[in-house]
C-alpha cells in the first residue's frame, strides 16, 4: 500500500493482511494526513488513522513489535491480529518506491528524495508469500 484509506466505510468479510510502506517525507500523500501536492491535492487520511482502522478490523492488540529494519526503513507489527498489520516507515522517504528504479522526469511538487537503502520489492514479495489468500 502506498496511500492511505480513501473510503468512508471499509468492511471486509474476512481479516485482511496489510503491509503499508510509507515515506515520512511524502509530499503527495502526507504521512500525517492533509492536502497533498500536485495531482493528489485532496485531503488524505493520516497513515496512523489508516493503520488504526486495519488494526481494529483485524482485532489487533495495541502492542507493537519491530519486525524488520533495513537502511532507513523500520517495520512494526501488532500482536494478536486475525491477520497481520505491518507498517513500514521510511525515514525521509518521498512518494517513490523505496529501493526501486529512480523516478524519471521532474516531480510536480517538492517531494522528499527516493530512498535507495530499503528493499520494498523483496519485502513485499516475502509478505505476499507468507500471506496467501485463503
Amino acid at each position: 500500500m502506498r496511500s492511505t484509506i480513501a473510503v468512508a466505510a471499509c468492511t471486509p468479510t474476512r481479516p485482511v493482511p496489510v503491509m503499508h510502506v510509507h515515506g515520512d517525507g511524502d509530499a503527495h500523500v502526507p504521512f500525517n494526513g492533509g492536502s497533498g501536492c500536485g495531482a493528489s491535492s485532496f485531503a488524505f487520511t493520516s497513515v496512523s488513522a489508516t493503520l488504526d482502522g486495519w488494526r481494529s478490523r483485524n482485532g489487533c492488540a495495541a502492542a507493537t513489535d519491530v519486525v524488520f529494519t533495513q537502511g532507513d526503513g523500520t517495520c512494526v507489527g501488532n500482536r494478536g491480529c486475525a491477520a497481520d498489520v505491518i507498517l513500514c516507515t521510511v525515514r525521509g522517504g518521498g512518494h517513490s518506491w523505496p529501493g526501486g528504479a529512480p523516478k524519471a522526469g521532474v516531480s510536480d511538487c517538492a517531494d522528499a528524495p527516493q530512498n535507495t537503502n530499503f528493499g520494498t520489492s523483496e519485502l513485499a514479495w516475502r509478505f505476499f508469500q507468507g500471506h496467501p489468500r485463503p
